[in-house]
């Protein structure tokens, strides 16, 4: 955020308009601000006899204190979601953003951490022999084969029969990439 203008600048382009008899944008020129500044403090002079800036920023205070932030933290002892919570909240009467329930719960250093991956009954999860998952990954790989993960054959270039060139001395127009067997 900018800083106000100092109070010097601002009494001598008062003093200019009301004692020099300069216009305010005559004033505004010569000291190099806006007219609308000028005016502004013109008008805040005749107003308060003063001419030094008003206050700037703020502190907003939180909403979630007192009884709010107890019911909070006992709620959050079982599982929550952020979102979940601003919904509970609404429901009580307190209106809050998610950004607000965010920052409680950071600045409380609360979360809840939801499993790595939910169940899926059409997939195996591990072999029926393993467990807490232990080797969740042993078996589901046919050995032969490869998955996503695991990169294949590097490919040896060969030359297509398609694309020899008629002089053989010169480089062929396209490549193929073979697996090695």
């Amino acid at each position: 955020m900018a800083r106000p203008y100092s109070i010097d600048l601002r009494e001598r382009v008062v003093t200019a308009v009301e004692r020099a008899g300069l216009s305010r944008n005559a004033a505004a020129r010569r000291f190099g601000v806006a007219i609308s500044t000028a005016v502004n403090w013109l008008q805040r002079h005749r107003d308060t006899g003063n001419v030094a800036p008003g206050e700037m920023g703020g502190h907003r205070p939180r909403k979630l204190i007192g009884e709010h932030r107890d019911w909070l933290l006992e709620r959050t002892k079982t599982d929550f979601t952020l979102r979940g919570l601003r919904a509970e909240l609404a429901e009580r009467g307190v209106s809050v953003d998610y950004r607000t329930v965010w920052s409680f719960a950071h600045d409380e250093g609360l979360s809840f951490k939801k499993a790595c991956f939910q169940q899926n009954n059409y997939a195996p999860r591990s072999p029926g022999g393993a467990s807490s998952g232990r080797n969740i990954r042993a078996g589901l790989t046919p050995g032969g084969s490869f998955s996503s993960t695991r990169p294949g054959p590097k490919p040896t270039w060969r030359r297509c029969v398609a694309g020899q060139p008629k002089d053989s001395g010169s480089m062929p127009k396209c490549l193929m990439g073979i697996g090695k067997p």
